[in-house]
């Protein structure tokens, strides 16, 4: 009897942890549908369409997702991105900025230069609240993961 326990046992165990792992983990782990939300910007809305880059205006974002994110949603936008499929095609002043802000983990300093670049058609998005550190700008704040910034003088 005491053979017939033991691999009993075994298989008990082996289809609770699949079990688990096929019913607990992909509700948690895998389901993007809320994080999706957290990235992506539509401009239709009514609160955010006076955040829209005009044409030919760039996007300064900090983080490749919400690129992704954003580009996928509206290919032929008329806006470019500074930070689009890889940082090391970026300009070169631009990827300095960029490798400054990740290296210090989103200081609010570490985006001065795209902000003194900031024209009436151009946009940043950020990935922490910096808005309190630059009362220049018209902030709205998107969702936990983004904040839009733009020119306050500028419609």
């Amino acid at each position: 009897m005491k053979s017939v326990k033991k691999p009993f046992l075994k298989k008990v165990l082996f289809v609770i942890v699949m079990v688990s792992a096929i019913i607990i983990i992909p509700s948690h782990k895998w389901n993007n549908k809320k994080e999706r939300g957290n990235y992506f910007v539509d401009f239709s809305r009514k609160e955010f369409s006076d955040f829209k880059p005009s044409d030919n205006g760039i996007i300064y974002n900090d983080s490749m997702r919400h690129f992704y994110y954003q580009y996928f949603a509206d290919p032929k936008a008329k806006y470019k991105y500074i930070l689009g499929f890889e940082p090391a095609i970026m300009p070169d002043d631009d990827k300095k900025t960029f490798r400054e802000i990740t290296y210090s983990d989103f200081h609010f300093k570490a985006y001065e230069p795209w902000i003194n670049k900031l024209t009436e058609k151009d946009r940043i998005f950020t990935s922490v609240d910096i808005s309190s550190n630059y009362p220049e700008l018209d902030w709205i704040k998107v969702n936990k993961n983004l904040y839009i910034g733009k020119r306050k003088d500028f419609k």
